[in-house]
């Protein structure tokens, strides 16, 4: 299974609205990190897989900011990352298992420094 196959086709199969281009960017930044983490196990050059993370971490702040634009009918721009997951998460929006995910990718990827803050 091709995980990034099936994301480009269910991006160009979206309808109109104003959460496309920011799912295109969070599909650019996907193919971005493949691409990176494929470099990172050809050559074995550690900072493409730090490339391919800060990738990452980048395709999911994008997912959030759109989920939030498509479930509240808000602009995300002026809105954190935090908010956003605060949201989703007190509003019971999303199934336990995906917020679980959440809660897991926050703790174990993102440098908690720079991205949980109120």
């Amino acid at each position: 299974m091709n995980l990034v196959e099936i994301l480009r086709s269910r991006v160009a199969d979206l309808s109109h609205g104003d959460y496309v281009v920011g799912l295109k960017a969070v599909l650019q930044h996907i193919e971005v990190a493949e691409s990176h983490l494929e470099r990172g196990k050809a050559t074995s050059e550690e900072t493409a897989f730090t490339d391919a993370i800060y990738r990452t971490n980048q395709a999911f702040e994008g997912s959030l900011k759109e989920a939030y634009r498509v479930l509240t009918g808000k602009n995300p721009a002026k809105e954190t990352t935090n908010k956003i997951e605060q949201y989703l998460q007190e509003q019971n929006v999303l199934r336990h298992r995906v917020l679980a995910q959440l809660t897991n990718y926050r703790r174990e990827w993102r440098n908690p420094s720079t991205h949980d803050y109120g």
